[in-house]
């Protein structure tokens, strides 16, 4: 399912800390790393796989991330997720499959993990850049809803999730928010299709929270 619409506030600034349940972990984690290049880069599209097992006890998350440097020298882009456990990169927040671009310094702390990509140059105003990775495998309790954060702009975004096994969920449901306190906003149903799938893609994100739920049943 497409959705043409702008997602989030379109003109009002909103502060990045906003959009994580522990602002003070999130500034503590990010402020040890280098995001020096990151209001140069261009967003131009985030995909991602957010991968549930049979039993929906285990999940895993592939991405591919494509950017354009807006200014001369760059060499990186900082990440930040939501995971389960903690450590530096490693349990429930490990890092893995890693390409065309090389893992910096990693932060992990309580269920939120941010990490350095290097590119595998330094980027120049115009140049573009992918970055591909994945998260997990983690094992938590049942999910019922998988987001990202954005605390930049992005002009095409899209998530699919994966449900594994014979057991599907009775309904999905595409979603925003503009920050991790305000109310989920649905955007409609999504079809589960017989892959065991269902998708969402958005154009134009500006900021705040875009994601998917689901009910069993």
């Amino acid at each position: 399912m497409t959705y043409s619409e702008t997602v989030g506030a379109a003109d009002r600034a909103r502060s990045v800390r906003d959009l994580w349940p522990d602002p003070e972990r999130y500034a503590g984690l990010v402020g040890q790393l280098d995001r020096s290049g990151d209001h140069r880069l261009e967003r131009l599209s985030i995909h991602d796989v957010y991968r549930l097992d049979e039993v929906r006890r285990s999940w895993t998350l592939s991405v591919r991330t494509v950017l354009r440097a807006a200014g001369d020298d760059i060499d990186r882009i900082v990440c930040v997720h939501q995971v389960a456990g903690g450590g530096n990169g490693g349990g429930n927040g490990r890092l893995a499959g890693v390409r065309y671009c090389r893992p910096g310094r990693v932060r992990a702390e309580d269920g939120l993990m941010a990490f350095e990509l290097v590119f595998d140059r330094v980027l120049s105003a115009g140049d573009t850049a992918v970055v591909e990775y994945e998260l997990g495998p983690a094992g938590e309790p049942p999910s019922d809803s998988y987001d990202r954060r954005f605390s930049h702009p992005v002009h095409d975004y899209v998530a699919i999730v994966q449900f594994d096994g014979d057991r599907l969920p009775a309904r999905c449901y595409g979603f925003t928010a503009e920050t991790s306190q305000a109310p989920r906003r649905r955007l409609g149903e999504l079809w589960v299709g017989t892959s065991g799938s269902a998708n969402i893609a958005v154009g134009a994100v500006r900021r705040g929270i875009v994601g998917v739920e689901w009910e069993w049943h």
